[in-house]
């Protein structure tokens, strides 16, 4: 066991003289006390050690937290770029604007096909609808059965690039043939 009384007395400050300073005697003290040294260095060591493990564990940590949010971050600019592609590819699909002309054309082909007459044309009319623009057109036909009527119908719906029809009403006359009102629309996305 130590005896820390005794090793106190011997380090005394308050009476230190240097002019009778002895290395010898300061020799001797520490070879004496080697083992409260060594038990003073280890600690202090072990201290040491802990407080650059904590500091080391910090540091860890921080940059860990770091690399989580740079990961995030890239995450959200690949998110990014693959939802521009996708819409550029979706944009760059989406069918041309169909001008007056084409979508007169288009339904008069259909109509032949099925032996429509379309006595009434109503011009298209475009309304702006933010990202895309929808050109509505109404006429009336008569065709000379049913099942025509809805082949004609349903050619328009098929046809490239897509109409839709959005509202048909008609009626089977006395002589057999079918008289409808038709609505119609064209979609263009601006690129």
């Amino acid at each position: 066991m130590l005896n820390l009384d005794k090793i106190n007395s011997q380090f005394d400050l308050n009476n230190l003289d240097l002019r009778n300073f002895d290395i010898k005697q300061i020799k001797n003290m520490l070879v004496q006390h080697r083992k409260v040294i060594s038990v003073v260095l280890l600690i202090g060591s072990l201290l040491w050690a802990v407080m650059m493990f904590m500091d080391y564990r910090s540091k860890a940590q921080a940059l860990h937290s770091q690399i989580q949010r740079e990961q995030a971050k890239f995450q959200a600019i690949e998110s990014y770029n693959t939802a521009t592609k996708d819409l550029n590819g979706f944009i760059s699909s989406a069918p041309n604007e169909y001008d007056e002309f084409s979508l007169a054309t288009q339904i008069s082909k259909d109509a032949d096909l099925y032996h429509i007459s379309i006595p009434t044309f109503s011009p298209a009319q475009s309304k702006d609808a933010g990202i895309y623009d929808v050109r509505d057109t109404s006429f009336s036909a008569v065709a000379d059965n049913f099942r025509d009527a809805m082949l004609f119908l349903r050619a328009i719906e098929q046809s490239s690039p897509p109409l839709r029809v959005s509202n048909w009403s008609g009626h089977e006359d006395q002589n057999g043939t079918v008289s409808f009102d038709i609505d119609i629309n064209a979609v263009h996305i601006h690129s």
